[in-house]
């Protein structure tokens, strides 16, 4: 799943995080701490990668770059991040292993979650 401010979701679904969760406000974008699992679901140890957390869809910009650690087979990371929006709907892309760094045998990384965020963020 994913979190932002005090709200929570799975993969595939839609959240709705009030703005007054936000850590900052400025010009009318609001600033969230976020957080979500990373788990190596293999049978072999991983490497160390990088995840991507985008705004839009998989060719929109990178809104976060996140750091994972080489993992054991069932080992998880906790990534733990911030990313701006601006109140109303944003469809957020996860790319794990963005940079392809890991032979798995499936290579359908990558997660979306609709956030709404409600209020002003001014």
């Amino acid at each position: 799943g994913f979190e932002i401010g005090s709200s929570g979701g799975d993969w595939g679904t839609a959240i709705v995080v009030p703005s007054s969760d936000a850590v900052k406000t400025s010009g009318g974008w609001c600033t969230f701490d976020y957080s979500y699992a990373t788990k190596n679901y293999g049978v072999a140890g991983s490497k160390a990668t990088e995840n991507t957390l985008r705004i839009g869809g998989p060719n929109s910009p990178i809104a976060s770059e996140d750091e994972i650690p080489g993992l054991n087979p069932g080992a998880f990371s906790i990534v733990n991040g911030k990313i701006s929006l601006l109140p109303g709907l944003s469809t957020l892309t996860l790319n794990i292993d963005a940079p392809d760094l890991v032979d798995e045998s499936s290579e359908a990384n990558q997660r979306q979650i609709d956030v709404t965020v409600t209020g002003s963020c001014n």
